[in-house]
């Protein structure tokens, strides 16, 4: 769910967690390649906004 752009309360909610703090302590580590590819997807979102392109 969370390499789908899930939001992680969803995500707690779906599964019984009250909190979205067990979604980070067993799931979110594995993420890394992702944070990586959204930080990506951000960087070229905001190069593109203050060039104009």
């Amino acid at each position: 769910m969370l390499s789908l752009n899930i939001p992680k309360k969803y995500i707690a909610d779906y599964v019984g967690h009250e909190t979205e703090d067990m979604i980070d302590l067993v799931y979110g580590h594995i993420m890394q390649s992702k944070k990586t590819s959204v930080e990506d997807l951000l960087n070229d979102y905001y190069s593109n906004v203050f060039t104009g392109e």
